[in-house]
């Protein structure tokens, strides 16, 4: 018998996290969309506004970028910016 063999999209390499404020979710369903379908993804649930900026490893990255596998992106807003 061999042992517990999980499923490629349970593993946390396998997926991408998003984050903005309170709000993180570790998911595969963000892997492969872009910033923008993420956004809007979670735009409703998490109010995320849309001045919030996508963030990479520390870098501003755009809408366009396609997120992939491992990725951490952050909404982040400038201390003071209201929305």
């Amino acid at each position: 018998m061999t042992g517990f063999q999980p499923n490629a999209a349970s593993l946390p390499e396998q997926r991408a996290k998003l984050v903005y404020g309170t709000y993180a979710e570790l998911d595969a369903l963000f892997v492969g969309m872009t910033v923008a379908q993420a956004r809007m993804a979670r735009s409703g649930a998490w109010n995320i506004p849309a001045q919030a900026k996508a963030v990479r490893g520390g870098r501003e990255v755009e809408e366009t970028y396609v997120i992939g596998r491992g990725d951490v992106i952050e909404f982040v807003r400038r201390q003071g910016d209201k929305g």
